[in-house]
C-alpha cells in the first residue's frame, strides 16, 4: 500500500505544489487531553480522475471504453468505472472506493 500511496504522492507533485499532498496528524499526550493509547492518524489524499486512472493502469487496468465522463476500466473480468471531470478532485470516499475495488487498498 506504500508503493500506491507513493505513487500518488508523486502525481500530486507533478499537479500542485500549494496544496496539501498528504497530512499526517499525530496527537500525542502533550498536546491533548486523550489517554496515551490513543493516537490519530489521518492521511488527505487529492487525486483527479486522470491521474487515478494513470495510477490504475500502471497496475494492470486497460481503458475499455468511455461513457460520458466515466471511463471504464477492465482487468480480467473485472470493470471499474472512474469519473473524469476535468481537473477536478475527487471526493476522499469515491477516492477510497475505486482504490479498493481497484485493489490499491
Amino acid at each position: 500500500m506504500d508503493e500506491h500511496i507513493d505513487k500518488i504522492s508523486d502525481l500530486l507533485e507533478e499537479r500542485v505544489s500549494q496544496q496539501i499532498m498528504t497530512a499526517l496528524l499525530l496527537l500525542s499526550p502533550s498536546c491533548c487531553h486523550l489517554p496515551c493509547q490513543y493516537k490519530i492518524n489521518v492521511v488527505l489524499l487529492i487525486v483527479t480522475g486522470k491521474q487515478l486512472i494513470k495510477l490504475l493502469q500502471e497496475n494492470g487496468w486497460r481503458l475499455d471504453r468511455v461513457e460520458g465522463s466515466h471511463h471504464i476500466l477492465m482487468k480480467g473480468d473485472k470493470t471499474l468505472s472512474v469519473p473524469v471531470h476535468g481537473s477536478k478532485d475527487l471526493g476522499i470516499g469515491l477516492l477510497h472506493a475505486i482504490m479498493k475495488q481497484g485493489g490499491l487498498k
